[in-house]
């Protein structure tokens, strides 16, 4: 009985402890899930930020990188025609003020500049969340902005950006710099609603290469009445055949096929209408004709390039003609040989020249018919009479134009503005008086040791990068005399701003000084260019200023905003201040893409 009892107390108390076990786990395992399940959701919760903030980082560069690609959809959409055309690049700053904003330097600064601003919006899969806009800025510039991203200030930003006047950019640009800003909505839980937001600029490179292109006119010179009578082969567009004698004919626009000329390397007159053609004129027996150039024709690299002296045949000899002293186109001068060999008539002396249709330096030739036959005749004196010539700048400056160093220096010693390719600086009538100097057609001789002392020029460096521009004046002198002279300096204002020359000083003075800048690597606009150390300005030639009629004048202008030609209403051409230059030209493209450092801000 007692054993009985014993059994059912013991099975009782057993059954107690395990409902009490099973209570107990169960809490346990509930406060681990509930635990657990925190920890899992801060853990979420923590991710949920970075995870928008990615999300925005993505929508916000590819938005930047939009704003880039319709950037360069407004760039390279200005064209007209097959060329560029200046007055279709984007540029929303009429009041010349500087109406839209950059960062850039070290440290990261704001400024304001002249350029145009394109703004955007990109949806991702229609979500509005997901939104993204960008705004993007172009700035021009002539002078490549690369290594000035680094700049402790924006001083050069802002004093070199390209102005915009009622829309248009001022003057060509050889650069655009890019800067987009890519902005998504804020966050939540972020301080700054710009956090996430990118930006990224770029350096677009313009194809705005300023190579000339030579063929120009031949006109008849007659004062007062500028490109009145040209020379023409008479067949219209069509080649003009073998034996052609050109007439003369009332003058059409530029680029007329029979009014196109180019006066090459080695003196020779090509007709430009078809270089193919490769037909020069040549005299043939006292009669001036088409016939084959002695050269071939561009864009072989040799064209035009034979020696002009001595002679390599009597072909060659025969198809060079010397724009001389007085205007006048002339043929090489007995002897042809020695040292003497190779030089033209500078006067009335007996010497042929090639004449536009007139022996009567007063009488203009005739243009009706067929118009007055182009004739080889006497050479006169004339110099402003209807006997002589005024090439156009584009058809070329002869010999003279093969040096590109930046200085007077080989083949010939003269100075060729670039902007008008066939025009040498020279002093004004062969005058160290004159109180102006002039751009005048290049003058050339077979051998350039005969060339006229007026227009051969030397520069001789005294300390600082400055030197002096110099002729060496006797009357009559040629280049090579070995006869005495007196050095003529190139001559700065203190008034007014035409330059003159006046005798060289022992010890020259700043208006006597000259900086010739060369080439400046990666610099191309500040290149080329002659700065006097007077005034820290530019030579230049402005053809709107013409005292010596059919002439550009030679001034002083700021370098950095020339102000050539100077009449009111003219198309600003800074190739005017540069002197024995190359051409510029560029490799095209956008490059330099980077994220900027100040994505936080905008």
């Amino acid at each position: 009985m007692i054993r009985t009892i014993s059994r059912r107390l013991a099975a009782r108390a057993t059954g107690r402890d395990d409902s009490g076990f099973a209570m107990i786990f169960t809490i346990l395992l509930t406060v681990i899930i509930v635990a657990v399940s925190i920890a899992v959701a801060g853990i979420l919760l923590s991710q949920t930020k970075p995870g928008l903030f990615s999300k925005k980082n993505t929508r916000t560069i590819d938005a930047a990188s939009a704003g880039m690609q319709a950037a360069l959809g407004q760039l390279r959409n200005t064209v007209t025609n097959g060329g560029g055309d200046l007055t279709k690049l984007p540029c929303s700053d009429p009041v010349d003020a500087g109406g839209v904003q950059i960062q850039t330097g070290s440290p990261v600064q704001t400024g304001s500049v002249p350029g145009d601003e394109l703004d955007g919006t990109v949806l991702d899969n229609g979500r509005a969340a997901d939104t993204a806009t960008y705004r993007t800025v172009i700035v021009y510039f002539q002078t490549d902005p690369t290594s000035h991203e680094n700049d402790s200030t924006l001083s050069w930003w802002t004093n070199n950006a390209i102005p915009c006047k009622a829309g248009i950019v001022k003057y060509v640009p050889s650069y655009a710099f890019i800067q987009s800003y890519g902005v998504g909505q804020g966050l939540p839980g972020l301080a700054s609603s710009h956090t996430g937001n990118r930006t990224e600029h770029g350096i677009y490179q313009f194809q705005a290469t300023n190579g000339n292109t030579q063929g120009g006119r031949m006109p008849e010179y007659i004062s007062g009445s500028q490109d009145t009578i040209c020379m023409d082969t008479g067949t219209g567009d069509n080649t003009p055949p073998a034996g052609t004698v050109p007439h003369m004919k009332a003058c059409q626009a530029l680029g007329t096929k029979s009014q196109t000329w180019l006066y090459r390397n080695d003196l020779s007159i090509m007709w430009g209408g078809d270089v193919t053609a490769n037909l020069c004129i040549q005299n043939v027996s006292g009669s001036p004709q088409l016939q084959t150039c002695t050269t071939p024709a561009p864009p072989d690299p040799t064209s035009g390039n034979a020696s002009t002296y001595p002679f390599l045949s009597a072909t060659q000899q025969n198809q060079e003609w010397a724009f001389n002293d007085n205007g006048h186109l002339a043929a090489p001068k007995a002897p042809f040989t020695g040292s003497t060999g190779g030089d033209v008539e500078e006067g009335n002396s007996g010497g042929l020249c090639l004449m536009p249709g007139t022996t009567d330096a007063s009488t203009p030739a005739s243009t009706s018919g067929a118009g007055a036959a182009v004739l080889i005749a006497a050479c006169d004196a004339a110099t402003t009479g209807d006997t002589a010539w005024n090439p156009d700048p584009q058809t070329g400056a002869g010999k003279s134009g093969g040096n590109i160093s930046g200085v007077p220096g080989s083949p010939t010693q003269q100075y060729v503005n670039y902007a008008e390719f066939g025009r040498c600086l020279d002093i004004t009538g062969q005058n160290v008086g004159a109180d102006h100097l002039i751009d005048y057609p290049c003058k050339q001789a077979p051998n350039s040791c005969l060339l006229t002392w007026n227009q051969v020029w030397y520069y001789t460096a005294v300390s600082g990068g400055y030197g002096t521009m110099s002729v060496r004046y006797a009357g009559g002198r040629k280049a090579c005399d070995t006869t005495s002279y007196t050095n003529y300096c190139l001559t700065a204002p203190s008034s007014g701003n035409y330059i003159t020359v006046s005798p060289c000083a022992a010890t020259p003075g700043a208006n006597q000084l000259w900086n010739p800048t060369g080439k400046i690597i990666g610099n191309y606009p500040n290149s080329y260019l002659l700065i006097s150390k007077l005034n820290g300005q530019c030579m230049a030639a402005d053809p709107s200023v013409q005292p010596t009629f059919g002439s550009s004048t030679i001034v002083t202008t700021s370098c950095s905003d020339p102000q050539v030609p100077s009449a009111a209403g003219a198309t600003i051409n800074p190739l005017l201040l540069k002197w024995n230059a190359p051409a510029n030209v560029p490799t095209p493209g956008l490059r330099d893409i980077q994220e900027d450092n100040g994505s936080d801000t905008h």
